[in-house]
Protein backbone atom coordinates (compact mmCIF):
# COMPACT_ATOMS: atom_id res chain seq x y z
CA UNK A 1 0.00 0.00 0.00
CA UNK A 2 1.13 3.43 -0.92
CA UNK A 3 0.66 6.07 1.45
CA UNK A 4 1.96 9.16 -1.10
CA UNK A 5 0.08 12.45 -1.14
CA UNK A 6 -2.40 11.26 1.52
CA UNK A 7 -1.15 12.00 4.88
CA UNK A 8 -0.93 15.83 4.46
CA UNK A 9 -3.48 17.48 2.94
CA UNK A 10 -2.92 19.82 0.69
CA UNK A 11 -4.69 23.23 1.03
CA UNK A 12 -7.33 24.35 2.77
CA UNK A 13 -9.21 27.11 0.98
CA UNK A 14 -11.19 27.01 -2.08
CA UNK A 15 -7.95 27.47 -4.52
CA UNK A 16 -7.90 23.67 -3.81
CA UNK A 17 -11.46 22.43 -4.62
CA UNK A 18 -13.04 18.74 -3.94
CA UNK A 19 -13.27 16.57 -7.06
CA UNK A 20 -13.65 12.87 -6.15
CA UNK A 21 -15.22 10.65 -8.42
CA UNK A 22 -16.58 10.87 -12.07
CA UNK A 23 -20.01 9.96 -10.96
CA UNK A 24 -23.25 11.99 -12.49
CA UNK A 25 -23.54 14.41 -9.13
CA UNK A 26 -26.86 14.90 -10.85
CA UNK A 27 -28.26 11.28 -10.28
CA UNK A 28 -25.76 9.12 -8.93
CA UNK A 29 -27.16 6.18 -7.69
CA UNK A 30 -29.74 5.59 -11.01
CA UNK A 31 -26.90 3.47 -12.75
CA UNK A 32 -25.18 0.47 -10.35
CA UNK A 33 -22.66 0.56 -13.31
CA UNK A 34 -21.92 3.64 -12.19
CA UNK A 35 -21.40 3.07 -9.14
CA UNK A 36 -18.96 -0.12 -9.54
CA UNK A 37 -17.05 2.23 -11.97
CA UNK A 38 -16.96 4.75 -9.36
CA UNK A 39 -15.95 1.72 -6.29
CA UNK A 40 -13.69 0.80 -8.80
CA UNK A 41 -11.75 4.03 -9.56
CA UNK A 42 -12.17 4.63 -5.48
CA UNK A 43 -9.59 1.72 -4.79
CA UNK A 44 -7.06 2.56 -7.60
CA UNK A 45 -6.93 5.80 -5.87
CA UNK A 46 -6.47 4.66 -2.86
CA UNK A 47 -3.70 2.30 -3.59
CA UNK A 48 -5.93 -0.63 -3.01
CA UNK A 49 -3.96 -4.13 -2.89
CA UNK A 50 -4.30 -5.31 -6.58
CA UNK A 51 -5.61 -8.95 -5.42
CA UNK A 52 -8.36 -6.91 -3.26
CA UNK A 53 -9.27 -4.76 -6.55
CA UNK A 54 -9.24 -8.25 -8.29
CA UNK A 55 -11.98 -9.29 -5.96
CA UNK A 56 -13.60 -6.03 -6.16
CA UNK A 57 -14.14 -6.57 -10.00
CA UNK A 58 -15.44 -9.84 -9.09
CA UNK A 59 -18.25 -8.18 -6.85
CA UNK A 60 -18.96 -5.99 -8.89
CA UNK A 61 -20.28 -8.29 -12.03
CA UNK A 62 -22.33 -10.13 -9.62
CA UNK A 63 -25.70 -9.98 -10.57
CA UNK A 64 -26.83 -8.30 -7.56
CA UNK A 65 -24.30 -6.20 -7.50
CA UNK A 66 -25.51 -5.00 -11.29
CA UNK A 67 -28.91 -5.22 -9.99
CA UNK A 68 -28.52 -4.09 -6.77
CA UNK A 69 -31.38 -4.30 -4.02
CA UNK A 70 -33.37 -0.99 -2.81
CA UNK A 71 -32.64 -1.74 0.27
CA UNK A 72 -29.07 -2.05 -0.37
CA UNK A 73 -29.50 1.22 -2.48
CA UNK A 74 -30.72 2.80 0.68
CA UNK A 75 -28.05 1.35 3.01
CA UNK A 76 -25.43 3.02 1.00
CA UNK A 77 -26.82 6.27 0.78
CA UNK A 78 -28.05 6.47 4.33
CA UNK A 79 -24.03 5.81 5.32
CA UNK A 80 -23.66 8.94 4.45
CA UNK A 81 -25.94 10.55 7.25
CA UNK A 82 -24.57 10.79 10.62
CA UNK A 83 -28.68 10.54 11.81
CA UNK A 84 -29.11 7.06 9.94
CA UNK A 85 -25.41 5.67 9.67
CA UNK A 86 -25.75 3.18 12.53
CA UNK A 87 -28.46 1.24 11.30
CA UNK A 88 -27.65 1.59 8.17
CA UNK A 89 -24.61 -0.28 9.13
CA UNK A 90 -26.55 -3.17 10.77
CA UNK A 91 -28.79 -3.57 8.27
CA UNK A 92 -26.37 -3.96 4.97
CA UNK A 93 -24.07 -6.12 7.91
CA UNK A 94 -27.30 -8.21 8.57
CA UNK A 95 -28.23 -8.48 4.45
CA UNK A 96 -24.79 -9.72 3.90
CA UNK A 97 -25.00 -12.29 6.48
CA UNK A 98 -27.66 -13.76 4.52
CA UNK A 99 -27.79 -16.79 2.46
CA UNK A 100 -27.29 -14.20 -0.67
CA UNK A 101 -24.34 -12.43 0.02
CA UNK A 102 -25.44 -9.57 -2.16
CA UNK A 103 -28.56 -9.13 -0.47
CA UNK A 104 -30.88 -8.58 -3.73
CA UNK A 105 -33.97 -10.76 -1.64
CA UNK A 106 -33.67 -9.14 1.44
CA UNK A 107 -37.83 -7.73 1.79
CA UNK A 108 -37.72 -4.22 2.02
CA UNK A 109 -39.20 -2.76 5.48
CA UNK A 110 -38.16 0.36 7.27
CA UNK A 111 -34.27 0.62 8.35
CA UNK A 112 -34.82 0.13 12.67
CA UNK A 113 -34.30 3.18 15.32
CA UNK A 114 -30.79 3.97 15.10
CA UNK A 115 -28.84 2.21 17.64
CA UNK A 116 -26.82 3.60 20.11
CA UNK A 117 -22.72 4.00 18.33
CA UNK A 118 -21.35 3.31 21.60
CA UNK A 119 -23.23 0.29 22.16
CA UNK A 120 -21.99 -1.01 18.50
CA UNK A 121 -18.13 0.31 18.48
CA UNK A 122 -16.49 -2.79 19.65
CA UNK A 123 -18.42 -5.22 17.32
CA UNK A 124 -16.75 -6.96 14.40
CA UNK A 125 -18.67 -8.18 11.35
CA UNK A 126 -18.47 -12.08 11.43
CA UNK A 127 -20.63 -12.54 8.22
CA UNK A 128 -20.82 -16.00 7.03
CA UNK A 129 -21.79 -15.18 3.71
CA UNK A 130 -19.67 -12.81 3.35
CA UNK A 131 -16.83 -14.39 5.19
CA UNK A 132 -13.66 -12.08 4.63
CA UNK A 133 -15.65 -8.99 4.64
CA UNK A 134 -14.75 -8.12 1.55
CA UNK A 135 -18.60 -7.77 -0.01
CA UNK A 136 -19.23 -5.27 2.97
CA UNK A 137 -16.02 -3.42 1.79
CA UNK A 138 -17.41 -3.19 -2.01
CA UNK A 139 -20.58 -1.11 -0.53
CA UNK A 140 -19.31 1.00 1.74
CA UNK A 141 -16.40 1.96 -1.02
CA UNK A 142 -20.03 2.35 -2.94
CA UNK A 143 -21.60 5.10 -0.28
CA UNK A 144 -18.20 6.89 -0.12
CA UNK A 145 -17.70 7.21 -4.15
CA UNK A 146 -21.03 8.28 -4.34
CA UNK A 147 -22.46 9.98 -0.94
CA UNK A 148 -19.71 11.11 0.79
CA UNK A 149 -17.69 12.39 -2.01
CA UNK A 150 -20.80 14.37 -2.67
CA UNK A 151 -21.00 16.06 0.53
CA UNK A 152 -17.35 16.65 0.52
CA UNK A 153 -18.14 18.60 -2.88
CA UNK A 154 -21.35 20.20 -1.20
CA UNK A 155 -18.96 21.68 1.84
CA UNK A 156 -16.22 22.36 -0.22
CA UNK A 157 -13.84 20.21 1.25
CA UNK A 158 -10.40 19.49 -0.82
CA UNK A 159 -10.33 16.30 -2.55
CA UNK A 160 -6.71 15.68 -0.25
CA UNK A 161 -8.82 15.63 2.70
CA UNK A 162 -11.31 13.01 1.29
CA UNK A 163 -8.66 11.02 -0.03
CA UNK A 164 -6.51 10.94 2.86
CA UNK A 165 -9.66 9.66 4.95
CA UNK A 166 -10.44 7.12 3.05
CA UNK A 167 -6.87 5.49 3.10
CA UNK A 168 -8.66 3.67 6.47
CA UNK A 169 -10.13 1.40 4.02
CA UNK A 170 -6.25 0.04 2.63
CA UNK A 171 -4.53 0.19 6.12
CA UNK A 172 -7.92 -2.00 7.32
CA UNK A 173 -7.31 -4.18 4.68
CA UNK A 174 -3.91 -4.48 4.99
CA UNK A 175 -3.99 -5.07 8.75
CA UNK A 176 -6.44 -8.02 8.47
CA UNK A 177 -3.41 -9.91 6.06
CA UNK A 178 -0.85 -8.79 8.83
CA UNK A 179 -3.21 -10.27 11.57
CA UNK A 180 -4.59 -13.29 9.84
CA UNK A 181 -2.31 -13.40 6.56
CA UNK A 182 -5.07 -12.82 3.86
CA UNK A 183 -6.61 -10.09 3.07
CA UNK A 184 -10.19 -9.32 4.06
CA UNK A 185 -11.95 -5.90 5.96
CA UNK A 186 -13.74 -6.06 9.33
CA UNK A 187 -13.15 -2.75 10.54
CA UNK A 188 -17.26 -1.87 9.31
CA UNK A 189 -17.82 -1.11 12.94
CA UNK A 190 -15.91 1.29 12.56
CA UNK A 191 -15.97 3.09 8.89
CA UNK A 192 -19.37 4.33 9.39
CA UNK A 193 -17.87 7.38 10.86
CA UNK A 194 -15.68 7.98 7.80
CA UNK A 195 -18.36 7.70 5.51
CA UNK A 196 -20.84 9.99 7.32
CA UNK A 197 -18.29 12.79 7.15
CA UNK A 198 -17.77 12.79 11.07
CA UNK A 199 -14.58 11.77 11.05
CA UNK A 200 -11.60 13.16 9.25
CA UNK A 201 -7.80 12.36 8.44
CA UNK A 202 -5.78 15.75 9.14
CA UNK A 203 -1.98 15.13 8.63
CA UNK A 204 -0.65 12.23 10.91
CA UNK A 205 -4.33 12.41 12.89
CA UNK A 206 -7.76 11.77 12.33
CA UNK A 207 -10.37 13.81 14.16
CA UNK A 208 -14.09 12.55 15.07
CA UNK A 209 -16.68 15.18 15.41
CA UNK A 210 -18.65 13.32 18.12
CA UNK A 211 -22.01 14.41 19.20
CA UNK A 212 -23.29 12.36 21.72
CA UNK A 213 -20.21 12.58 24.52
CA UNK A 214 -22.13 12.67 27.39
CA UNK A 215 -24.40 9.82 26.85
CA UNK A 216 -24.04 6.56 28.92
CA UNK A 217 -21.28 5.02 27.48
CA UNK A 218 -19.57 7.36 26.18
CA UNK A 219 -15.69 6.94 26.92
CA UNK A 220 -15.68 10.75 27.07
CA UNK A 221 -18.59 11.31 29.54
CA UNK A 222 -15.81 12.35 32.30
CA UNK A 223 -14.94 15.03 29.92
CA UNK A 224 -18.28 17.14 30.81
CA UNK A 225 -19.19 18.01 27.47
CA UNK A 226 -21.96 17.30 25.00
CA UNK A 227 -19.97 17.62 22.29
CA UNK A 228 -16.04 16.91 21.49
CA UNK A 229 -13.51 16.21 19.09
CA UNK A 230 -11.60 12.75 19.30
CA UNK A 231 -8.55 12.57 18.01
CA UNK A 232 -7.20 9.01 16.88
CA UNK A 233 -4.01 7.52 16.14
CA UNK A 234 -3.81 5.40 12.63
CA UNK A 235 -1.57 2.80 12.73
CA UNK A 236 0.75 4.09 10.40
CA UNK A 237 1.16 7.61 12.01
CA UNK A 238 4.04 9.14 12.23
CA UNK A 239 4.04 10.62 16.10
CA UNK A 240 7.16 12.87 15.60
CA UNK A 241 6.17 16.17 18.07
CA UNK A 242 6.76 18.38 14.82
CA UNK A 243 4.08 15.97 12.82
CA UNK A 244 1.14 16.41 15.68
CA UNK A 245 2.21 19.84 16.07
CA UNK A 246 1.45 20.24 12.34
CA UNK A 247 -1.48 17.42 12.38
CA UNK A 248 -2.96 20.02 15.10
CA UNK A 249 -2.53 23.19 13.39
CA UNK A 250 -3.78 21.72 9.94
CA UNK A 251 -7.19 20.25 11.79
CA UNK A 252 -7.87 23.61 13.74
CA UNK A 253 -7.61 25.25 10.59
CA UNK A 254 -10.21 22.59 8.62
CA UNK A 255 -12.76 23.09 11.81
CA UNK A 256 -12.69 27.23 11.71
CA UNK A 257 -13.40 27.01 7.45
CA UNK A 258 -15.49 23.95 7.39
CA UNK A 259 -16.90 23.02 10.57
CA UNK A 260 -17.15 26.48 12.74
CA UNK A 261 -19.30 25.77 15.52
CA UNK A 262 -16.96 23.03 16.54
CA UNK A 263 -14.66 25.20 17.15
CA UNK A 264 -13.08 25.81 21.37
CA UNK A 265 -14.43 22.18 21.83
CA UNK A 266 -12.37 19.98 23.78
CA UNK A 267 -9.97 17.84 21.98
CA UNK A 268 -9.85 14.59 23.77
CA UNK A 269 -8.11 10.64 23.22
CA UNK A 270 -9.35 7.49 24.17
CA UNK A 271 -6.62 5.04 23.45
CA UNK A 272 -3.85 2.34 24.82
CA UNK A 273 -0.96 5.29 24.31
CA UNK A 274 -2.60 6.97 27.03
CA UNK A 275 -2.44 4.36 29.80
CA UNK A 276 -0.18 5.29 32.60
CA UNK A 277 1.64 1.47 32.20
CA UNK A 278 3.83 2.82 29.08
CA UNK A 279 5.61 4.75 31.83
CA UNK A 280 7.28 2.17 32.95
CA UNK A 281 7.72 0.12 29.84
CA UNK A 282 8.92 3.17 27.67
CA UNK A 283 12.43 5.49 27.88
CA UNK A 284 11.75 8.78 28.65
CA UNK A 285 12.58 9.83 25.18
CA UNK A 286 9.92 7.81 23.88
CA UNK A 287 7.03 9.49 21.16
CA UNK A 288 4.25 7.47 22.84
CA UNK A 289 4.98 8.72 25.87
CA UNK A 290 5.43 12.47 24.27
CA UNK A 291 2.38 12.52 22.75
CA UNK A 292 0.94 11.07 25.82
CA UNK A 293 1.96 14.08 27.84
CA UNK A 294 0.25 16.61 25.35
CA UNK A 295 -3.19 15.18 27.32
CA UNK A 296 -4.58 15.85 30.93
CA UNK A 297 -5.48 12.03 31.98
CA UNK A 298 -9.38 11.86 33.62
CA UNK A 299 -9.77 8.62 33.94
CA UNK A 300 -8.22 4.89 32.75
CA UNK A 301 -9.63 1.46 32.54
CA UNK A 302 -7.28 -0.96 33.11
CA UNK A 303 -8.95 -4.16 31.50
CA UNK A 304 -9.76 -2.46 28.17
CA UNK A 305 -8.09 -4.89 25.63
CA UNK A 306 -6.82 -2.19 22.77
CA UNK A 307 -3.33 -2.77 23.27
CA UNK A 308 -3.70 -6.75 22.13
CA UNK A 309 -4.32 -5.40 18.14
CA UNK A 310 -2.61 -2.34 18.40
CA UNK A 311 0.62 -4.09 19.35
CA UNK A 312 0.42 -7.55 18.70
CA UNK A 313 -2.01 -7.62 15.96
CA UNK A 314 -3.80 -10.72 17.49
CA UNK A 315 -6.93 -10.44 19.70
CA UNK A 316 -7.36 -14.26 21.00
CA UNK A 317 -3.22 -15.38 21.24
CA UNK A 318 -2.73 -15.94 24.99
CA UNK A 319 0.07 -13.60 26.73
CA UNK A 320 2.39 -16.26 26.54
CA UNK A 321 2.37 -16.64 22.90
CA UNK A 322 2.59 -13.08 22.09
CA UNK A 323 5.16 -12.01 19.73
CA UNK A 324 8.45 -10.11 20.88
CA UNK A 325 9.71 -8.78 17.49
CA UNK A 326 9.92 -4.78 18.80
CA UNK A 327 11.28 -3.71 22.03
CA UNK A 328 7.29 -2.57 23.21
CA UNK A 329 6.22 -6.08 22.47
CA UNK A 330 9.07 -7.20 24.83
CA UNK A 331 8.64 -5.25 27.53
CA UNK A 332 4.82 -5.26 27.45
CA UNK A 333 4.69 -8.97 27.73
CA UNK A 334 7.52 -8.82 30.45
CA UNK A 335 5.03 -6.68 32.32
CA UNK A 336 1.81 -8.82 31.44
CA UNK A 337 3.77 -12.43 32.43
CA UNK A 338 4.14 -10.54 36.03
CA UNK A 339 0.61 -10.11 36.30
CA UNK A 340 0.67 -6.26 35.04
CA UNK A 341 -2.34 -4.67 32.89
CA UNK A 342 -2.18 -1.79 30.23
CA UNK A 343 -5.52 -0.99 29.43
CA UNK A 344 -6.57 2.71 28.36
CA UNK A 345 -6.63 6.36 29.44
CA UNK A 346 -9.23 8.82 28.49
CA UNK A 347 -7.55 12.50 28.81
CA UNK A 348 -7.99 15.92 27.15
CA UNK A 349 -5.40 18.28 25.19
CA UNK A 350 -3.78 20.51 27.45
CA UNK A 351 -0.46 21.08 25.15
Amino acid sequence: MSDSGTRIPAGLSADHPADHSSVNPADPTADPAVIAAAVLDLADRLAMPSDVIASLNIIADEPASRRPSPIIMRCIRELADPTTRVAAWETLRSALRGTDATAASIIEDPIPAAADDHAVAGHRTAASADPDGLHMLYWMLAAAAVHTAADYRRRGIPAAVFDATMGCFPRFVGEHRVSYGHYGFDRDFWTYRQLSSMLFRIGELEYELVADAADTGSPFACVGSPRVIAMHIPSDARLTPDACDESLDLARTFLTRFFPDWIGLPFVCESWLLSPALERLLPADSRILAFQRRFDILTTDDDAPDWREWVYRRSDAPIADLPEGTSLQRAMKRHLMAGGKVGTGTGTLCR
